[in-house]
């Protein structure tokens, strides 16, 4: 009785370990989103882009290359 006692402990012990192990949720989900179409469409490979305000995003540095006014939104 002793056995079967402790061995359900532990299979619930381990179960409750093995639940968390699974998960591939985290709260950081929306910093892997890309921002505009054509960022997406690249794979989020948009880093050397420039001219772009999406490119904004992806790498500060392109603010001086753009030469026109331009608005993004972001939904």
């Amino acid at each position: 009785m002793l056995k079967i006692r402790s061995l359900i402990i532990s299979l619930i012990f381990l179960s409750l370990f093995s639940v968390n192990s699974y998960s591939q949720n985290d709260s950081y989900n929306f910093l892997r989103l890309d921002v505009g179409a054509r960022a997406s469409s690249l794979g989020g490979s948009f880093v050397t882009n420039t001219g772009d305000v999406n490119a904004l995003f992806y790498n500060p540095a392109a603010l001086s290359t753009i030469q026109n006014t331009q608005a993004m939104s972001v939904l």
